[in-house]
């Protein structure tokens, strides 16, 4: 599943439309982070500093594991906390993408064929399997466009394409093929391109949007 649509690779320009508006959002949480923290570490270095200048010969030494122990612990719970808040945004982002795809597998956001999707995933699973016969499925509402697909691949990649008209799939979008004994299948869908997507690439997507420490 490595190639992309030849008109549109639809889940990388998804992913990237929306990322300039999510920067934004996400230097505001790593800014309000940042002040939390810095706020945390003032307040233990002036609490240790009134400690100091009471005692200073006496427990100097300690006032000093104290600040650098505090001040650790403080970093290593505000590393937490953003990398909690990056994942929470993260899953916003991959969200808004799963809800786009959605629209193009109803044919409601313009500028995106889903049959003409739909045809090149199948071309790509028939290239993968191999097989002279081959059947296709998807989600139940998409058994015309399924048969449209089959009639026309079929006489243009002379192969024997079917529509598996007994099963159907719980996906957003995309198809699922098999041979004719149910030996080899190939996912070529909307919900495993976006998986493959983020497994791919959220390190990527991580440091567009909050950059590198």
């Amino acid at each position: 599943m490595k190639e992309e649509s030849p008109k549109r690779g639809e889940i990388t320009e998804m992913i990237e439309s929306i990322l300039e508006v999510s920067r934004r959002k996400a230097d505001e949480i790593i800014a309000q982070a940042k002040e939390q923290a810095s706020k945390i570490v003032e307040e233990a270095e002036r609490r240790a500093n009134r400690i100091v200048e009471a005692k200073r010969k006496e427990i100097e030494r300690k006032v000093k594991d104290e600040v650098a122990k505090k001040s650790s612990t403080v970093e290593i719970r505000i590393r937490r906390e953003i990398l909690m808040m990056q994942k929470r945004y993260l899953d916003l982002l991959f969200d808004k993408v799963r809800e786009k795809l959605s629209l193009v597998a109803e044919g409601k956001l313009s500028g995106w064929d889903y049959e003409e999707i739909l045809s090149h995933y199948t071309r790509e699973a028939a290239k993968a399997i191999g097989t002279n016969k081959l059947y296709i499925w998807g989600r139940k509402k998409d058994l015309p466009i399924l048969r449209k697909v089959a009639d026309r691949l079929s006489k243009e990649m002379k192969v024997d394409l079917r529509v598996d008209e007994g099963r159907s799939a719980f996906i957003i979008g995309g198809i699922i093929a098999r041979d004719e004994k149910d030996s080899l299948r190939f996912y070529n869908t909307f919900d495993g391109r976006l998986v493959d997507y983020r497994e791919k690439n959220e390190p990527k997507v991580i440091d567009l949007l909050f950059g590198r420490e």
